[in-house]
């Protein structure tokens, strides 16, 4: 995962011309004093992993067990959140990129 950091910090820190900052998600649900202003910390893009069965159409043969990351955004000050995007791929940057890319074109 450090690689697909990498590559997420540095897509956003050349893209992204908005005031962010990468925590780590227990940081904003825990009692971390930074975050506790939901107005200023309102929104947050989270990932998440699902993991696959693959059969490579043989299904008496082991599965291959594959991730794919997605993200979804959440309005903490209303509590709200957002489904994932739908865009889920084995790499976290590239689902990264496609939804911040959308984010910038709306």
């Amino acid at each position: 995962m450090k690689n697909q950091q990498r590559k997420i910090k540095d897509f956003i820190a050349k893209e992204y011309q908005y005031k962010y900052e990468f925590v780590d998600t227990k940081d904003l649900t825990s009692n971390v004093t930074k975050y506790n202003d939901k107005k200023l910390y309102r929104f947050a893009l989270v990932s998440s992993i699902t993991t696959h069965n693959i059969h490579q159409g043989d299904m008496s043969q082991r599965a291959l067990n594959v991730g794919a990351f997605d993200f979804n955004f959440i309005d903490r000050l209303n509590n709200k959140e957002y489904p994932s995007s739908g865009i889920a791929s084995g790499w976290a940057s590239m689902t990264f990129k496609k939804i911040i890319e959308a984010c910038l074109k709306g």
